[in-house]
């Protein structure tokens, strides 16, 4: 079993970091070959960068629609995968926020995500997917 980590910051400007470890550029070339000097991303660490971006986008657009000025979110999604079976076997989505707002207008936002937005849905009905709210 392997691990990953990917982390994705948007301040509230049109920029957003992203940060996988050990990687100061993203490269394109592939290996599962996590605990290898030779390692580069694996594929579910792609998926994972991908879900930060959508998900950092989901989270910002509807706060916006809510009129909640978000100052800062930060995402960490930490997976475990099985590169012998090439599987996925868990992945935890960490998500923080700050804002202006009051912490019900937050809860609400938080509620409105998982109750109606489709990719919050995918992941609330996923069995190997959690996500953690701070």
């Amino acid at each position: 079993m392997d691990t990953f980590r990917i982390e994705g910051q948007w301040n509230g400007n049109k920029n957003m970091t992203l940060n996988i470890p050990h990687f100061p550029h993203f490269h394109s070339d592939l290996t599962t070959e996590f605990n290898n000097f030779k390692r580069y991303p694996h594929p579910f660490e792609y998926f994972a960068l991908s879900l930060c971006g959508s998900l950092t986008m989901t989270i910002r657009k509807n706060s916006e629609e809510k009129g909640i000025n978000i100052r800062n979110l930060y995402l960490i999604i930490e997976g475990t995968v099985n590169n012998e079976l090439d599987k996925l076997i868990n992945l935890t989505i960490n998500i923080h926020m700050s804002s202006n707002t009051t912490i019900n207008e937050l809860a609400s936002l938080q509620k409105s995500l998982l109750d109606k937005d489709p990719l919050f849905n995918f992941i609330k009905y996923s069995n190997n997917i959690n996500v953690n709210w701070g």
